[in-house]
């Protein structure tokens, strides 16, 4: 059975539409995969943060650092807890095969 004209123009109109759509997944695909970095790069960034953090919160416990005022010790350690549950929250787009997140020693000298 033969296409007539109006048949043969629908299909040709589908077959764009679905290239077009698969265009668009193309990029989508890539802005996605593009995201997910970004959200690595700053989950890692993050743990800089928290080594940082625990060493101030470790002077701290120890009673090497003792002028600190309650008040900032409380901000230190609720600020500690919300870094560490963001970072959490970002290492959920972690994939098999990511690199570990570095140490900021091996982020400073590779």
């Amino acid at each position: 059975m033969a296409l007539n004209a109006s048949d043969s123009a629908q299909l040709d109109a589908c077959t764009k539409q679905v290239a077009d759509l698969q265009t668009q997944l193309d990029k989508q695909k890539t802005l996605s995969e593009l995201y997910r970095n970004e959200i690595l790069t700053d989950s890692e960034f993050l743990g800089f943060t928290i080594e940082i953090f625990d060493k101030i919160q470790a002077s701290i416990n120890s009673g090497v650092i003792n002028t600190m005022p309650v008040e900032e010790q409380r901000q230190l350690q609720e600020t500690l807890v919300y870094v560490k549950e963001r970072q959490a929250a970002d290492n959920r787009y972690r994939k098999e095969g990511d690199p570990e997140p570095r140490t900021y020693e091996e982020y400073r000298n590779p």
